[in-house]
């Protein structure tokens, strides 16, 4: 059975070199994620590769995460950085209450400043509660079929969202104000936040395909 998802850190890469060559079929995806690694010149475990169907050679694609760590130092080569002028702003709305999201988020902006040409200049980056969050939307049918169900988010699977909703919405708009600013210093690195969904909805339709 085709995998949903692969994971791959530093570790994978350091392993495969002590082999002759690695297992299976991931030594592509290792050559690119050790070319990628090597690029962003982060310390060894600072990123990781998510691997969305990597058995499938049309649809596979990988996309990179930066740990705490990473992101301090990411930060770092952009120079001195202003203190931010507001806090993070926090749009909320009765519509988007739900089991999932009791407080009825549906927003977060926040506001960065780059210096360019002599003056500082705004750069808003954003985050919407429906695009982030990794909600569970089908199930299997009795007659086996995909089934739309109410949205619920597996606490187990991504605790950080079910006891930190605010703090991980926030993550996902710095990240994308950050890319929007320096986009040669973050190119298309992600915070792990950003990719859930995605992990989220890939598993839930491997589920159903089985």
């Amino acid at each position: 059975m085709e995998r949903s998802v692969l994971i791959l850190t530093y570790d994978d890469i350091r392993n495969a070199n002590r082999a002759d060559k690695p297992a299976g079929g991931d030594a592509e995806w290792l050559s690119k994620f050790a070319y990628y690694v090597e690029g962003t010149q982060l310390p060894p475990g600072a990123v990781k590769a998510v691997i969305i169907h990597p058995d499938d050679p049309q649809y596979g694609r990988m996309s990179c995460c930066v740990d705490e760590e990473g992101f301090r130092i990411l930060k770092q080569r952009c120079g001195k950085l202003p203190p931010p002028d507001e806090f993070p702003k926090v749009k909320k709305q009765p519509s988007s209450r739900s089991a999932s999201n009791p407080e009825g988020l549906y927003q977060i902006v926040v506001r960065r400043k780059i210096h360019l040409h002599g003056e500082w200049h705004p750069v808003a980056g954003w985050a919407m509660w429906d695009e982030m969050v990794p909600l569970t939307r089908w199930r299997r049918g009795p007659d086996g079929t995909r089934s739309e169900i109410e949205p619920y988010l597996d606490a187990v699977r991504f605790p950080h969202w079910a006891e930190k909703p605010i703090t991980s919405l926030t993550r996902c708009a710095e990240m994308d104000a950050m890319r929007k600013a320096w986009p040669t210093v973050f190119g298309d690195l992600h915070r792990p936040e950003e990719l859930d969904w995605m992990l989220a909805e890939t598993e839930a339709e491997t589920a159903l395909a089985a």
